[in-house]
């Protein structure tokens, strides 16, 4: 009943497993292993603040295997500049960069980009909200 549409950003447990799975202390030695030698484990979304290019693209490939719709990926306007989270010039420059080269692959993977309007009208059109 609220006239504000929140659409959650996109989030995938990689490979596509139970997440209870991930609480294990040794399973999460492994995970963040394997996250440090490049080949994405775990819990991941598509926020390139605290994710890789290569976690978010393994995201994206479960949300497509999965067949989900929409992708949301989320910037806040206050990450785009030196903040509590980026906290140098060089860190905001790496940021757009991880921005730019997701939005890159998920073209590659056939997505299309959508405004927030846009997006409201497809959720509407399809009855997921009223």
């Amino acid at each position: 009943t609220s006239p504000v549409l929140e659409i959650p950003v996109g989030t995938a447990a990689v490979p596509n497993i139970d997440r209870d799975w991930f609480n294990n202390l040794a399973v999460r030695a492994i995970v963040k292993a394997s996250n440090l030698m490049g080949n994405p484990i775990g819990f991941m979304w598509l926020r390139p603040t605290t994710q890789s290019v290569a976690q978010m693209k393994s995201v994206l490939k479960a949300l497509k295997s999965k067949r989900v719709p929409v992708w949301v990926f989320m910037i806040h306007s206050s990450e785009i500049t030196p903040c509590r989270v980026i906290k140098t010039e060089n860190d905001v420059k790496a940021f757009k960069q991880r921005c730019l080269r997701i939005i890159e692959i998920a073209q590659e993977m056939g997505s299309k980009p959508a405004t927030l309007r846009e997006a409201a009208l497809w959720v509407k059109k399809r009855g997921l909200i009223s």
